[in-house]
Parts: structure tokens; sequence; C-alpha cells
């Protein structure tokens, strides 16, 4: 009695519409992460492959498919963090079927597939084949085999416990039940349903084993509990259109056939025990238990041997207890409980990933993408704690150097003939010609607005596309009202207006900055210019004066070597600014750890403290370098009032002094500039290719938007199409008093048409086999055994009943008539002489409309290689030949869909041929051509 009671049942897999991974992947690596998105096509590919394998729908009953999927399946979950699918993400709509397959109609709205921008559904329906494929695996085996069994027993519950694992866990991920087969009732009835099967297996594997009886009690028992909890939920009327017809009475029969084989063993307890009359009781209720499953489980059940057994037992045992115990024989309620044992358990699943140890990430060199993001966000914090470093080393340079120029040193110091050219000067004009001059400067300035102009047109561009989607959802969703159920574009493009509303204010700084730049530019373009010429030029533009300094003076000596203190404070922080540019840290390690320990990065809160690390030691050395400048300034000041005081003062050194003043100044804002344009092109390079990513992103959505669109305005359509109508109003009382003139019930009956002459008998030939998509139908047959003529037919004509014997067709050797009858028969009340190889509802020829078919002696039509000739759809073959009978040939020039039907034809000239009344025809596609 090891041999299962009724099959072992498994969903069917689900399966799934191709997709294509590769180019969406690509695209989304190369915009997010910045790197080569080349280098990903084989891990791609390889996805692809797998993909293919495990959503056919169709796979292997081997423990090989359960490793198939369990791999795309973890493979899936470690990409969920740096490959999101979803809407703003990237696009890529993944189809499913529901497995059971139940389609639409008028009484149910199941859907039979559904498409979702999605990578939770995706693993969702990866994750219910995977239970299915353990379930079918299982069910497949076969239980005689000791291996057979314990695959059987491991896979059932395995299969429970990843259904239950879609119900707990992976169901709340999506935002509505896709298709009902993934539903929570479902997944609860399915789990409920192999855990029964799992302790099933274990009660066979007990009799295989031949383990003792109370054992083996105890776990059918328990079986009959399982499947009671089965049947209950697959029960549900949520759930219960999408089983199989057969499965719900499979489920309760098994459910009372175990607790029949629970009271069969228990009845061999009580035989060991001596307690006959227990034994009769359990074997009486056991029997009955397998005659109300056999009813239970409406033939879909093998039950006869253990009613054999049973019924073996139970006559042997009231036999004996009649002859020799006369045991009582107790109310089988009033015996004790049979007890239970749970063999088959809801297994605990692994963590990720299910394959365990030896599965390996394809993709592990990208990082997750809230570590990518989050370590994004920190490059943009370093980057902008480095600039501002060096903005505030350079602009206390600028202010020193201003300071500096406007107490006309270190030239005043060096101009001691009042007509030369002072060395200092000399060197900043051979330092701006080395750098090309002011030219270069003036056209990186006229470049501004031309950059600025392009950020600002792929800005606007982005958001007019935004808010064009935005009107048209909020359009549609005050059209359709509730049934628009798509996202809302709110929701999705917020992230977007704040990427533009941050960038808008990037580019309003900097156009302000650019006219900023300009203006400095336009005010010095004068002492930049002289800057560039020649050197006995720039001697000439310097007007002559007085000596401005004494040499060996103890106020000049002291003003030179503060200015040597000062070169040397510059010098330190060019450098200060170079190795501060130049810090860089790697912090996708620690990033990481925080995701895998707390779950999440929190970016704000770690960002600040690595900066402080890496930055501090440079940080000092900036505070200590302005602090030497500030006291190197306030030293310059007080030997500068020394020097004023001593050097000569007149009209022409007065503006030797101003000359030379404007001369540094022009060169510190030639310095600057050249900095800041530099600085600025690269910004606007930067910005640019940043822009460019923004649009692409915001395109894939609007398509993604597009589609899924398009795809909701068919449902709808499909939905308003088959919904039900409002009945109509009732009509008025003054409108049903004013009944409808009386028609006739039934139409007049027809004069009956001429008899037909006697038919003629002839062997039959041997007829080459014609398949039944070519064989023309036979007439319908009215109450009085003639055939029914047709609407269109003329009065007075009527059909004869075609032959008893069956309808063969004629010899294939058929040719389509010649094209040159071009003109109508003539109509005459006797037959005309046949043609021979033609008959009765043979087609006309080809491209004559209203041309009556010729005779072949009776014989019906049949297709030839260029289709079908003849009337019409919907109007028969088989009108009468030319001049058969009056009135029933098709006026001339008319097109042949009279709907005239054939009658009897006469023999041909080749003998052996009966002759048989015209059979309907085949109609073609249009009248007078072959069929295509």
């Amino acid at each position: 009695m090891s041999l299962s009671a009724g099959p072992l049942l498994a969903p069917p897999l689900k399966r799934s519409d191709k997709v294509e991974l590769r180019g969406p992947f690509l695209k989304f690596i190369a915009s997010t992460y910045n790197q080569n998105a080349e280098d990903y096509s084989q891990p791609i590919s390889e996805l692809q492959a797998a993909r293919n394998v495990c959503c056919s729908g169709s796979m292997d009953k081997h423990e090989s498919s359960i490793e198939a999927l369990t791999r795309y399946y973890d493979q899936l979950v470690a990409i969920e963090a740096k490959l999101p699918v979803g809407e703003g993400q990237i696009p890529i709509k993944y189809t499913w079927y529901d497995c059971f397959n139940k389609k639409e109609s008028f009484f149910s709205t199941s859907a039979v597939k559904q498409a979702l921008n999605s990578g939770a559904y995706e693993r969702v329906s990866v994750l219910f084949n995977m239970a299915t494929i353990n379930a079918i695996v299982a069910s497949a085996q076969n239980l005689e085999t000791d291996v057979g069994l314990k695959l059987a027993c491991k896979s059932f519950p395995m299969a429970a416990a990843l259904f239950q694992h879609l119900r707990d866990q992976v169901f709340a991920q999506l935002p509505k039940v896709p298709t009902p087969d993934l539903s929570g009732d479902s997944a609860i009835a399915l789990s409920a349903l192999m855990l029964a099967q799992g302790q099933e297996c274990f009660f066979h594997k007990a009799t295989c084993d031949k383990m003792k009886p109370a054992i083996v009690s105890k776990v059918a028992a328990q079986a009959s509990d399982f499947y009671g909890d089965a049947v209950r939920a697959m029960d549900n009327s949520t759930v219960r259109p999408q089983w199989d017809k057969s499965w719900i009475p499979i489920v309760s029969g098994k459910q009372t056939y175990f607790l029949a084989m629970a009271d069969y063993y228990d009845s061999l307890v009580q035989k060991e025990n001596g307690k006959f009359g227990d034994q009769i009781s359990r074997l009486r209720h056991s029997m009955a238990m397998l005659h109300h499953a056999h009813k239970q489980g409406e033939g879909n059940l093998s039950l006869s041997r253990a009613m054999d057994r049973v019924q073996r037992d139970l006559t042997t045992a009231e036999k004996e207890n009649t002859m020799i115990y006369n045991a009582t024989i107790p109310d089988y309620n009033a015996m004790a409980t049979l007890g239970r044992v749970a063999v088959a358990k809801v297994p605990a699943l692994p963590g990720n990933p299910l394959t365990g140890a030896g599965f390996r990430d394809a993709f592990e060199s990208l990082v997750p993408l809230p570590v990518h993001l989050a370590c994004t966000e920190f490059e943009s914090k370093r980057k902008s704690f480095s600039q501002q470093m060096c903005s505030r080393a350079k602009e206390a340079t600028q202010a020193m150097n201003s300071e500096l120029a406007g107490m006309n040193l270190p030239a005043a110091l060096e101009d001691t003939t009042g007509t030369d050219v002072p060395p200092s000067v000399m060197e900043k004009s051979q330092n701006m010609q080395a750098a090309g001059g002011w030219q270069p400067l003036n056209d990186k300035i006229q470049a501004l607005p031309d950059n600025l102009q392009r950020n600002v047109d792929i800005v606007n561009e982005s958001k007019r596309i935004l808010d064009e989607e935005e009107q048209e959802d909020e359009r549609l969703r005050s059209r359709f009202g509730s049934k628009w159920n798509r996202t809302e574009s709110k929701k999705l493009t917020e992230n977007f207006y704040k990427e533009i509303t941050k960038y808008n204010t990037f580019l309003s700084s900097a156009k302000s900055a650019d006219e900023q730049v300009r203006h400095k530019f336009e005010s010095h373009l004068g002492s930049m210019q002289m800057l560039c010429s020649s050197p006995e030029d720039l001697q000439a533009h310097l007007p002559a004066g007085g000596p401005s300094a004494q040499t060996g003076s103890e106020c000049v000596i002291q003003l030179q070597n503060l200015m040597a203190q000062w070169t040397q404070i510059r010098a330190d922080r060019e450098r200060l600014e170079t190795e501060i540019e130049q810090i860089t840290c790697d912090v996708k390690a620690r990033f990481l750890s925080a995701l895998l320990s707390d779950g999440a990065v929190n970016e704000e809160s770690m960002s600040p403290q690595i900066l402080s690390e890496i930055f501090g030691e440079k940080q000092a050395e900036l505070e200590q370098s302005l602090q030497q400048q500030e006291m190197l300034l306030f030293q310059v000041k007080a030997s500068n009032e020394i020097f004023e005081r001593e050097k000569s003062s007149s009209s022409a050194a007065n503006q030797r002094e101003e000359a030379l003043k404007r001369l540094a100044s022009a060169y510190d804002v030639f310095t600057e500039l050249s900095a800041n344009l530099t600085e600025g092109t690269k910004f606007y390079a930067d910005l640019t290719s940043l822009l460019l990513q923004l649009q692409s992103k915001v395109n894939d959505l609007i398509f993604a938007r597009n589609t899924e669109k398009e795809d909701a305005l068919k449902d709808l359509q499909s939905s308003i199409a088959s919904s039900q109508h409002a009945p109509a109003p009732a009509q008025p009382a003054y409108q049903q008093s004013q009944e409808p003139p009386s028609r006739p019930s039934e139409p007049p009956q027809r004069p009956p048409g001429p008899t037909p002459a006697p038919r003629q008998q002839y062997r039959s030939a041997p007829t080459p086999p014609v398949s039944s998509s070519t064989t023309a139908p036979p007439p319908d047959v009215g109450a009085a055994g003639a055939p029914t003529v047709s609407s269109g037919f003329p009065q007075g004509s009527q059909q004869q009943q075609p032959p008893p014997q069956q309808y063969q067709p004629p010899p294939q050797q058929y040719q389509p008539p010649p094209q040159h009858h071009q003109q109508q028969p003539p109509v005459s009340s006797a037959p005309q002489p046949h043609s021979a190889g033609y008959g009765y509802g043979a087609p006309p020829p080809q491209q004559q409309p209203g041309y009556a078919p010729p005779h072949y002696g009776g014989y019906p039509s049949y297709p030839t290689a260029g289709g079908y000739y003849g009337p019409p759809a919907g109007v028969p073959y088989g009108a009468p030949p030319p001049g058969a009978y009056p009135g029933q040939a098709p006026p001339a020039g008319a097109p042949y869909q009279q709907g005239y039907q054939g009658h009897p034809g006469q023999p041909a000239t080749n003998p052996g041929y009966p002759a048989q009344p015209g059979y309907p025809g085949q109609p073609p596609q249009y009248q007078g051509q072959p069929r295509q």
C-alpha cells in the first residue's frame, strides 16, 4: 500500500516574453557609473542567456532546472541595488503570463499576462517558478524508489517554503497584484498544498521502510490535517476559479483517504494490543472513509488496492471476533483521538544568495547604487571642500597683491633711475606675453555666452519635455478618473525637477560671475595691452620722473626683505594649493561596510568626518600661511610709511608711480582671470556633460511613460468595449399602447420545383484522397428531407437531396475551363449536353462574374492549385448548368452571387463515373478571382 492514492499536483511554470537587456543595462552603466560599459557586455550576455532558459515556461523535470533558476534569482538579487529596473531608472518592461492561463472573458477580467517596468516583478515571478519547479520535480519522481522518495520529501517542503516566502516578504515589493497566480491567497493555498504532499511522501517512505504501524498512523493523520488546510485555502472564492477542475476533488479525496489510512494502521496497533473490538471499529470507519474518498475524488483517485486490503482485514477480524474473541465493538466517536506527527516541515530558507558560497556575482566590480550615489556625493563634497580651501588661499594672495600694488611695491623699490622699466614690471610683461597675451583671454570671454546658452537650452528642453508629459498625464487622469491608475508623473519627475532647479541656480550664478569677469577684463584691457608690448614701447609709455628709492636706505632694505618673505610665502602657498587639489580618498569600502552592517549609507553624517581626516593637516598649513601674511602685511605698511616720507615727491614722479600701479594691477587681474576662465570653461564643459546625461534620463523616462500610456489606453479600450452597458429605460405607457402590426410568424411556402430526371448508376472509379480542409460541406437538410433553399434563390427552384453514399471528389486532373467563354449561355427549359470533366458545383472560369459552372457528370467541384473559383463568401457553389432549367441561370452580366444551388447532373461521356447531385462548394475570398 505504498503506492500513491492519486496524482501529486504541481502548478505550471510561468512564462515570459523575451526582453532585451543589453541596451538598457549598458546605457545605464555608461550614464550612471561613468565606466566603460563594454566591459560588462559579457556578464550581461550571460544574464540574458540565463533568463532565456529560465523564463521560457518549459524546463526539464530535473534538479538541474532548480539550480539554474536559483542561480538566475541570486543574480537578480545581486544586481538589484546596482542595476535597478523601474520607473525613472532602467526602462525594461517584463511581461509574464498567468501560469493558470485564465483568459479574459465577459464574465472574468483576469489578465492572461501583465507587463511592468519593475525588477521586483521579475524577481517575484522567478521565485514563483523556483517554487513551481521544485513541485514539478517532486511530482515527477518514482515513489517506489528510495532516491525518488528522498527527492520528493525534500522538494515539496522547499516549494512550500518558497511560496510562503513569496507571501510574507516578496509580495510587499509590488505595488499591485499583477496576475491572479501571484496573489497572496494563491501563495497560501499552494504552500499548504505543497506541505500536504510533502507529508504524503513521508507517509509512503514510512510504509516502504516498514515502520511501526503506530508511527505510520500518526503520519497519515497529520497528512489528512494538512490536506484539510489545503482544501480550505484552495476553496477560497478568490482563487478557486484558477485551479484545474480536478484539483479540489483530488485534495478533498486525499484528506479523507489519509484519515482512512490512519484508522487502518491504528487498527493494526489495536490488534497487536489485543483490542479486537477497537480494531474492528477502526477498520469499519476506514472502509467508510475510503468509500467517501472515492466519491469525493470523482474518479481521480485509485483506491481499489486500499479498499481490498481494508475489506480483507475487516472480514477476517469480524470472523475471528465472532468465532473466537466476542469482543465488544465500541462506537468510533467514543474512541481516543488519533495521534499526529508532522514530519514535513517548512524549512528555513538560507540567506542571500540561495545557492550558497558557490555563487559568483558577474557584476562584482559594480558597487550597489546607494554606495555609488554616496561615493558620488562625497566626491562632489570633496571637490567643493578642496575648491573652497584653494579659493581662500587665492583670495588671500590676490588681496596681498592688491595691497602691494596700491603701495607700488616692489616696483617703487626697483625704480632707482626714474626712466627705466623696473625689473619686476619687465618680468610681469614677459610672463604675460609667454602666456599668450590678452587675446586668448578675450576669446574665452567671448565664448562664455555661447557656453552658457547651450546649457540653458538643454535645461529648458528637459523641463519642457517633463512639463508636457505631466500635462498629458493630468489630462488623461481627469478624463478617465480612477480607471487611470498608473503612477502620477509628479512622483516620478520630482527628482528631475530638483535637479533642474539646482542646475538653474548654477547657471544663474555662472551668468553673474561671467559679467564680473567681463567687466574686470575691460577695465584693465589697456594696461594689459601695454604689458604685451615691446620693452621700448613699455618704457616710452611710462612717464619719466625722479628716482623713487634711495639705494642703501634702511627702510628700502627692510621693504626688500619683506618682499622676499612674501615671495616665499606665495611660493609655499602655491605648493599647498597643488597638494590640496591632489588629495583623493576611496570611500567605497567604508560606505559598502556601512550598507552591509546598517542596511543603509548615511553619507551626510559620514562625509564631514572623512573630509576632516583627509584635509585636516592641509587646513592647519593654510591657516598658518594666512597668519604669516597678516603679520607681513602689517610690517610692510609700517615700513612703507617711512619709505613714503623719504622718497622724492613731484608731479612727474606721481604720474610715473600711478602708471606702475596700473601695470601691476593689470598683471594681477590677468593672472586671476586666466585661472577663472580656465576653471569656467571646464565648468561649462562638465556641466554640459551632466545636463546631457540628465536629458538622456528624461528621454528614457518619457519613452517608458509613452509606452506605458499606450498599453494602458489599449487596456482601457478593451475593458470599455467588453463592459456591460446600462439597461434601456422603461418604455412609457403611451408608447406601449400602440402595438405594431402583426407579421406572419413563418414565411410562405415555396412552390415545389420540377421533378428531377431519374438517376443512372455507374461504377465508382477510384478517387485520390482529399484532405478534410478541401472537402466541401454537405448542404443543410430541412424537415422534409430536402436541402434547405438559401436566401436569394428564384421562386420555384428546389434542390434535390444528395445520394446517401459518401461524397467523392473528382480526379485531380481537373483544369479550369478555357477563358474564351464571354457570353451568357441561353436559358432553356431542357437540359443541355454536358461537357466531360466538369460537374454541378464546379467553379466558373476565372474572372468571369455571372458565369454558371459547366458540368462534370454530376460530380461536385474541388479545389485546384489556384484556389476555388466562384461566388463570394457566404454563397454556395452549385448553380445550375447553362440552360438546364428555366429561370435558374443568373441573368446576363449579373455577378455570381445569386446563391443558386445545383440540381442532379447527367452522366459524363466517360463511363464509370456516377451521376451525383451538385454539392455546395467552398466560398472564395472574393468573386471570380483565385484564392491566394
